[in-house]
């Protein structure tokens, strides 16, 4: 086998929920944004389904009048490992933070359509540390 080639393969991604409600009582010129990522990973013998969601603007501790929008998007990649003969606790690494790694891109970008397609300004997401959001996720539980 090539060594240059991952063990990880990315098979697909479907959009899974698209939400999206325009406040268009606001009048800001900016507001800090509040952003919350979750995801979970559900194994069907060799194939990996991970989901990815984000919710922006969207939290209880946030009154909707004080935000331009609130958004949430999930979309769910169906991942395989070949020819993988690695321990479980390094295939469960690989599996929590490459296949994160891969989906956050689509994300990134289905976000960014719907916001400029929406006559607002875009969104743009920046690039996120992925392994610092897996602890902060896991702290948070």
């Amino acid at each position: 086998m090539d060594k240059s080639k991952s063990v990880l393969e990315f098979i697909d991604y479907t959009v899974d929920k698209i939400l999206f409600e325009k406040n268009n009582s606001y009048d800001k010129e900016e507001t800090e944004l509040s952003i919350k990522f979750n995801h979970g990973i559900k194994r069907d013998a060799d194939l990996y389904y991970v989901n990815m969601t984000v919710n922006i603007f969207n939290d209880n501790d946030i009154s909707f009048n004080e935000c331009p929008f609130k958004m949430e998007v999930s979309l769910t990649g169906m991942f395989k490992l070949k020819d993988c003969d690695l321990e479980e606790s390094m295939k469960e690494k690989l599996i929590n933070e490459n296949t994160m790694a891969i989906l956050f891109p689509y994300l990134r970008s289905l976000i960014s359509t719907i916001t400029s397609n929406s006559n607002i300004n875009p969104l743009i997401l920046p690039p996120i540390n992925i392994i610092a959001m897996l602890e902060n996720e896991s702290g948070n539980k």
